[in-house]
């Protein structure tokens, strides 16, 4: 791996539950460190980043950081083709529709890739919210660090896929990285280092069936350690949400990260559930560490270094730069003031001052001759006032018997028309209010939307929704469906809400059979949905 370079390097990545830091000096592992953190408090962050600092014995604290994929979003999308000027505006503004922030509250960066035949551009766009951002910027200043970088876990992990040589003949194909730790597990699917879908797992703490009791072969699910079975059941919905996505997108490999023990009971099990590869990431570490095997556990910080040793090709999706002025612009600004004190001192000399101050005597001239214009102009145009016809339809002469029936018909019409503007408003924010309510395993396949207001004004509002179901256990299907039609019917929004249809599908992927449930839904009301 010619990428690395032979100076050190040391990269930080903080997790839900612990903080990793691992040091190389060239393709050898210095230092590698991981300390649990005592809790979600602040100072737990600091102490347990300082110990790690500690241990490693690092004589220069400035690290590549990582932060919890938990408290970062990603999304994919496309654009057409654009000038590379135009591409950070482009972006901004097609990100409002996926990102549910203000912009000025977020910290936020993207990677673009062209496509092969030139015409669109694939954006990923990842953000954090600016006071989360900041909380761990002050944790890593009041440890003692000095940040390089700071970028998503997920990034990190999806940097590792670049080792994969054979991914990159097919642009259709992907790979699923999943990274195991305590209590929960991130999903990445990736391609070329790129993330394209993220996902955050969270496990049953309780596990009920020893590791060793993981099936083999044909053992029943019943015996499966439930973290297994959660595991499972995640992967193929997140894997066949990405194919329906992405129609010519195929992944035939799943890598596991994390500890070596509990993935290594499961690896042989899932690969015979979810009918394809199933492997233990070793095989993309191994060529980039020299000396010694590094635990899977440093998988993603291992990621996090490669693009701090040289790898041009991996994405760079920085924080850190988007949240402060480069040195470079400082020293711009600096130079800029300085070259404006210089202007002035060349400027207040006795001859600079005696022409600035005729030219000023000159303006006083001249605002005062057009102040003089503007006064005449006010009066002339009040005369013009006064003079001027009554318009007010003889009103101001009426009795107020008579003003009493034009006020009545007067309020009757402001209300048919607010009426009509109520009824055609919102439409979009109940339906991200729609789409917040959906269940796992439960997806949106058409939406509907109907609103013909009567004379009076009164909207006769109809949301038709089409879904479906897909669970593991398929006789809860009935039971999530219903979940989801009481959760529509709990906004009052919504008016009446029913389940009409559920049906049942067939469908074969991967080799494999299953069956999930269609449904459709409608909401009625007489008000604005």
């Amino acid at each position: 791996m010619g990428f690395f370079s032979a100076g050190p390097s040391a990269g930080l990545v903080i997790r839900a539950h612990e903080v990793e830091l691992l040091a190389m000096q060239g393709l050898k592992v210095s230092a590698r460190v991981r300390v649990p953190l005592g809790g979600p408090e602040k100072q737990e962050l600091i102490a347990a980043i300082r110990q790690a600092v500690a241990e490693a014995h690092l004589a220069d604290a400035r690290l590549a950081v990582a932060i919890p994929t938990k408290d970062v979003l990603v999304r994919f999308f496309t654009l057409p083709m654009l000038p590379k000027a135009e591409w950070e505006g482009a972006v901004q503004f097609e990100a409002r529709r996926y990102v549910p922030f203000k912009p000025e509250n977020l910290v936020w960066d993207y990677h673009v890739l062209e496509s092969k035949d030139k015409k669109k551009l694939h954006v990923v766009f990842t953000a954090i919210q600016r006071a989360a951002f900041q909380q761990f910027l002050s944790a890593l200043t009041e440890a003692g660090v000095e940040p390089t970088s700071i970028e998503p876990g997920s990034l990190s992990l999806a940097r590792l896929a670049i080792g994969k040589k054979e991914r990159t003949s097919n642009p259709n194909e992907y790979i699923c990285l999943v990274d195991m730790e305590p209590g929960q597990a991130h999903l990445v699917i990736a391609r070329g280092g790129v993330p394209y879908l993220t996902r955050d797992i969270a496990l049953p703490e309780d596990a009920h069936a020893s590791l060793s009791a993981s099936p083999q072969g044909g053992a029943g699910l019943e015996s499966v350690d439930p973290r297994a079975q959660r595991l499972l059941s995640e992967l193929r919905v997140s894997m066949d949400f990405f194919t329906r996505e992405n129609p010519s997108a195929i992944i035939p490999t799943v890598l596991l990260f994390g500890d070596d023990a509990l993935i290594g009971a499961w690896q042989a099990w899932l690969s015979d559930q979810l009918r394809c590869v199933v492997e233990l990431g070793s095989g993309l570490l191994k060529p980039l560490v020299a000396g010694q095997e590094l635990p899977l556990m440093f998988a993603a910080t291992l990621g996090l270094l490669q693009r701090h040793r040289g790898d041009r090709s991996a994405a760079a999706l920085d924080f850190l730069k988007r949240s402060t002025i480069k040195p470079a612009e400082r020293a711009r600004a600096a130079q800029g003031r300085a070259a404006l004190k210089h202007l002035l001192e060349q400027f207040l000399t006795t001859e600079s001052f005696a022409a600035v101050s005729i030219a000023v005597i000159a303006l006083i001239s001249a605002w005062a001759f057009f102040a003089q214009q503007d006064a005449e102009g006010e009066r002339a145009l009040a005369q013009k006032r006064r003079s001027r016809p009554d318009v007010g339809f003889g009103l101001a002469a009426l009795e107020q018997q008579a003003l009493t029936p034009l006020m009545q018909q007067a309020s009757e019409q402001a209300r048919v028309l607010a009426a009509l503007v109520d009824q055609r408003s919102g439409v979009a924010a109940k339906l991200d209010v729609l789409a917040r309510l959906l269940p796992d395993g439960v997806w949106l396949t058409g939406v509907a939307f109907e609103d013909r207001p009567d004379p009076t004004g009164r909207g006769q509002s109809t949301l038709r929704v089409s879904g479906a179901c897909y669970l593991d256990d398929p006789g809860r299907q009935d039971e999530v469906i219903r979940n989801f039609e009481s959760r529509v019917k709990s906004q009052a929004a919504f008016g009446s809400a029913g389940v009409e249809k559920i049906h049942d599908q067939v469908e074969r992927r991967n080799q494999q059979e299953y069956t999930y449930r269609t449904f459709e839904l409608n909401a009625k009301a007489e008000r604005r949905l």
